[in-house]
C-alpha cells in the first residue's frame, strides 16, 4: 500500500516539475520581449533647421536728400547689371552743373587768350593810343609855356594858368598810362597772370566735376542682375541720406544662393566642413536637395545656445530649383550625416546596458537568458552597433 503510495508521489512530483517547466517556457519566457539579431545599416544624422540667404544681397540706399522723382522697378521685378531703379528730383544740381560748366568756359576762354598773346589790332590799339597821347601832351606843354609870356604882357587870369597847367598833368598822366600799356602789349603776358588763369581753369573744372559726381547720386542703379524683394516710399516723398529705398538679391545662379542653419553648441563636434547635407525646403515638402557645409561662423547665440553654420548648393543642384528657391524664401531642414555603416550587426538600442566597451545585454540559452559583455559602435535613432560579443540570428532581451 505504501509502495503504491509513494509511486502516485513520485508521479505527480514529476509531472508538476514538467508542469512547471512547461508554464515557465510558455508563459513566463513569452512575456519578455525580444529580438532576434540581424545585420543591417546605421545612419546618424543631425537635424537642425535654418533659412535659405544670399551672398549678393544689398540695400539701396538714398545718398541724398531729394523727393523720388520716378521709379523703374516694382517689387519681384527681375533686374540687370546697370538697370536704372529709381531716380531722384535732381533739378538744384543741374543748375549748379550749367554754371559750373560756363564759369569753365569763360575761364578756358581768358587763359586761351593770355597763352596766345595780344593780337595784332590789340597791338595797333596801344600805339595809337600812345600817339594820341603824345600829341595831347605836346599840346598841353606848349599852351603851358605861352603862360610865361602872357604873364609879363599881363593878359592871362590866375584860373587860366590853373586850367593849363592841370591840363599838362593830366595828359602827361594819360601819356605814361597809354605808354604802360603798350610796353606790357610789347612784352607779353607775365607767368603769374598764365598760373593765376590756369588756377580759375581748375577751380572751375573741379566744380564741375563734383556737381557731375552728385548728379550720379540721384539715378540709381543694379549692381548686379536679380530681382527686387522690397520698394519702399511713392513719387513725390522726401527720403534723407542713408535711408533705405529698396532691396536687391543677387540672381538665380545656385553659387549665389547661401543657406544658413543653426546648430545646438552640442552638436558642433559632429559638423565639419565638406560635410554632405539633405535640404528639404518648407516651400517644396517632399523634393530634398544636397548642399555642402562651407563653414561655421564663430558665433554663439547666448539664450538660445545656437551657432550659425553656413552651406553652399552643391554643383548637382538644378537652375530652376535654385530659381524656386531664391523665389520662395523660407525656412529649411537641414539633415547632416555625422556617422554611416552597412551591414552590420545591429540590435535595438534599449537591448544595451552601457556603453563602448563596458556594454552588455541579455542573450537567449536554453530556456533562460545570460549577460554578455559586447562592444559599441554607432548609434542612430533606434539602433546600436555591436562590434563584438554577438552573433547573426541570436536572440536578445529587450529591457
Amino acid at each position: 500500500m505504501r509502495k503504491k503510495i509513494f509511486i502516485v508521489l513520485l508521479v505527480l512530483i514529476i509531472g508538476g516539475v514538467v508542469a512547471a517547466g512547461w508554464w515557465w517556457k510558455t508563459f513566463y519566457l513569452s512575456q519578455d520581449r525580444t529580438h532576434t539579431v540581424s545585420r543591417g545599416d546605421i545612419i546618424s544624422k543631425v537635424i537642425i533647421s535654418g533659412k535659405v540667404d544670399y551672398k549678393q544681397s544689398t540695400d539701396i540706399s538714398s545718398e541724398v536728400s531729394a523727393t523720388i522723382k520716378s521709379w523703374h522697378v516694382d517689387e519681384n521685378s527681375v533686374v540687370k547689371a546697370g538697370q536704372v531703379l529709381v531716380e531722384l528730383d535732381d533739378g538744384l544740381v543741374t543748375e549748379d552743373l550749367a554754371k559750373a560748366n560756363a564759369m569753365l568756359a569763360d575761364a578756358q576762354a581768358h587763359l586761351k587768350d593770355l597763352q596766345s598773346g595780344a593780337r595784332k589790332e590789340e597791338k595797333e590799339k596801344a600805339f595809337h593810343a600812345v600817339t594820341l597821347a603824345e600829341a595831347e601832351f605836346n599840346l598841353a606843354s606848349k599852351r603851358f609855356d605861352e603862360i610865361k609870356q602872357m604873364k609879363a604882357d599881363k593878359v592871362i587870369s590866375a584860373s587860366e594858368i590853373d586850367s593849363r597847367t592841370t591840363a599838362l598833368d593830366v595828359a602827361r598822366a594819360r601819356l605814361d598810362a597809354a605808354r604802360s600799356g603798350k610796353n606790357l602789349i610789347e612784352a607779353g603776358t607775365r607767368k603769374e597772370q598764365v598760373n593765376q588763369a590756369e588756377a580759375k581753369v581748375n577751380l572751375a573744372q573741379a566744380q564741375v566735376n563734383r556737381c557731375q559726381v552728385l548728379l550720379k547720386k540721384y539715378v540709381m542703379t543694379a549692381e548686379y542682375p536679380g530681382v527686387i524683394t522690397a520698394r519702399h516710399f511713392n513719387v513725390g516723398e522726401l527720403v534723407s541720406p542713408g535711408t533705405i529705398l529698396l532691396k536687391l538679391l543677387g540672381n538665380t545662379d545656385p553659387k549665389t544662393i547661401e543657406i544658413r542653419g543653426y546648430a545646438q553648441e552640442s552638436e558642433l563636434a559632429q559638423i565639419k566642413t565638406g560635410q554632405i547635407a539633405q535640404v528639404e525646403s518648407e516651400a517644396f515638402p517632399g523634393n530634398p536637395f544636397t548642399a555642402v557645409i562651407t563653414g561655421v561662423v564663430p558665433q554663439v547665440d547666448r539664450e538660445l545656445g545656437t551657432v550659425p553654420v553656413l552651406l553652399s548648393l552643391s554643383e548637382d543642384v538644378s537652375a530652376d530649383l535654385a530659381r524656386a528657391l531664391f523665389v520662395n524664401r523660407g525656412t529649411v531642414d537641414i539633415a547632416l550625416t555625422t556617422g554611416e555603416v552597412r551591414d552590420v550587426i545591429r540590435v535595438p538600442i534599449d537591448a544595451v546596458e552601457g556603453s563602448g566597451e563596458k556594454a552588455a545585454l541579455w542573450v537567449r540559452q536554453g530556456w533562460g537568458f545570460e549577460r554578455r559583455k559586447v562592444t559599441t559602435g554607432l548609434s542612430a535613432g533606434r539602433w546600436i552597433e555591436i562590434t563584438d560579443g554577438l552573433e547573426d540570428g541570436e536572440v536578445i532581451r529587450l529591457r
